[in-house]
């Protein structure tokens, strides 16, 4: 059993990662390293289709209550019930409660979706930048782009794109 790599020394995790930390890793190995492990990316949950997101806004306890509220309405005023006589007001109240949960649900809709997108958009603007040590020199370079093995260079202010070793 290998120890943990927080108590490894520096000699041997360099040793194990295959790294030269005065050059760092040439170009055509980063290349296979990145194909190997992928990039430096959390893989985020996988995104509602847009029938879900539609569906996801029946969901709501004051929706159901008006679906229910629609059924009640076509049932009385059908006159299904014995001894009850059909009420036109009743389907009317029905279709009206059916359109204003509908204009809801697709008003949901649209704000969601828009949101999902706008979301993405930043997601894609954001892309954390990292200096890394290849070929001995350093230069700037996507985060996602890191693989195990890159010696990163960190500064004052700077964010630690990925995990690493101090």
């Amino acid at each position: 059993m290998r120890k943990p790599w927080h108590s490894l020394s520096e000699a041997e995790v360099l040793k194990i990662i295959d790294v030269i930390p005065e050059k760092g890793l040439d170009e055509s190995e980063a290349h296979a390293r990145l194909q190997r492990h992928g990039r430096n990316e959390i893989l985020l949950e996988s995104k509602h289709s847009a029938l879900q997101l539609f569906l996801e806004q029946f969901k709501d306890m004051l929706v159901i209550i008006l679906i229910i509220s629609v059924f009640i309405s076509t049932i009385l005023g059908s006159g299904i019930i014995e001894g009850s006589d059909p009420d036109p007001e009743l389907f009317i109240d029905a279709i009206v409660i059916t359109l204003i949960v509908i204009l809801n649900a697709a008003l949901g809709f649209y704000q969601e979706f828009k949101a999902e997108k706008a979301l993405d958009a930043l997601k894609k603007m954001t892309v954390p930048k990292v200096i890394v040590l290849r070929e001995g020199k350093w230069k700037e370079m996507d985060a996602r782009l890191l693989v195990p093995g890159d010696i990163i260079r960190l500064e004052q202010g700077s964010a630690v794109p990925a995990d690493a070793r101090l």
